[in-house]
């Protein structure tokens, strides 16, 4: 066999594996790209619900709310001013809905965000020898859970390098996991007499 025909051989050989390769990896990518949109389904699935189930909680708030009128009502008209006076701690909590809608309202847009980002640089799982990217968020950051560890503080001086820890969290207080925020700060004297 000569040298024309073993460059040949290899040749083709290496373009077999190639095309092996190559179809393999689009294989993976093809279903990283099924997976990342069954969980967008998911997550569009599971906040439509808990919509739905704070919509129903709020009708049967609103519903017993005009129940408690109603019955007001009733007594307004067919009671004394004793029984009235008696009864209006009780008739003033029935009728005071105005922090369960409030406290409702806060606790669907805390726990239903309308929060979601690809983040493409992201290393997602592994789809056979693949390392694939690509990564659905649905964590948002919420600066009242956050922590700043103060060890540093001790050691800081002007002028100075010092480290800060600040441990970012989601509004559920879980912790960021993707696609951190960028942080930027800046530390002065609150009292510049004090300098």
């Amino acid at each position: 066999m000569n040298l024309h025909s073993k460059i040949s051989t290899r040749c083709s050989r290496a373009e077999q594996e190639i095309n092996t390769f190559l179809e393999s990896y689009k294989e993976a990518v093809e279903a990283h790209h099924q997976s990342l949109l069954e969980e967008l389904e998911k997550i569009r699935d599971r906040r439509l619900a808990l919509l739905d189930d704070y919509h129903v909680g709020l009708k049967e708030k609103l519903k017993s709310s005009k129940i408690a009128i109603e019955y007001t009502e009733e007594l307004i008209q067919d009671s004394s001013p004793v029984e009235l006076l008696s009864l209006a701690p009780i008739l003033v909590n029935k009728l005071d809905v105005s922090p369960f809608v409030s406290s409702d309202i806060s606790l669907v847009t805390s726990k239903v965000s309308e929060f979601l980002q690809f983040l493409p640089d992201e290393k997602a799982t592994t789809e056979g020898q693949f390392q694939l990217f690509g990564i659905i968020s649905t964590q948002s950051l919420s600066p009242e859970n956050c922590t700043l560890q103060t060890e540093g503080l001790f050691s800081c001086r002007q002028h100075k390098k010092a480290t800060f820890t600040l441990t970012t969290r989601d509004c559920e207080n879980q912790l960021l996991t993707h696609g951190g925020e960028k942080i930027e700060t800046e530390l002065r004297y609150k009292d510049a007499t004090q300098r």
